[in-house]
């Protein structure tokens, strides 16, 4: 098994990775392989959370300000450019949010968020 690079601050030693040894395709934090270890691994890898948080100074208040609690509900969010042939037609000089909104609604339903990214990179 290989190593990540995140360290359980609580035993200072690496996470394992899955067999395979592939960062692109592998796990970070292997499964056991017998189903009856979950609960443990489960309460390790919460563990490991809580001592990253903690030697971090991190905090989850952020997820209780009522002002953002609609992102905990924006399941289907998209990024876009200005650019975008859907958003803006070059050669009108117009921006065509109607019909990229149509788009986005055909292709996945709606969305609940946009990014409008008007840079790159």
């Amino acid at each position: 098994a290989g190593t990540w690079h995140w360290r359980d601050p609580a035993r200072r030693e690496p996470l394992q990775t899955d067999a395979s040894q592939n960062w692109w395709t592998g796990q970070l934090v292997a499964a056991p392989a017998n189903l009856s270890r979950q609960p443990e691994w489960l309460s390790a890898l919460h563990s490991w959370r809580d001592a990253c948080q903690a030697a971090l100074n991190l905090s989850d208040a952020l997820f209780d300000v009522p002002a953002i609690a609609w992102t905990q509900r924006a399941f289907v969010q998209v990024q876009m450019h200005p650019f975008d042939a859907f958003f803006f037609n070059a050669s009108s000089g117009e921006y065509t949010v109607r019909r990229w909104l149509d788009d986005l609604r055909q292709r996945f339903g709606g969305v609940d968020a946009a990014l409008l990214w008007p840079v790159y990179p």
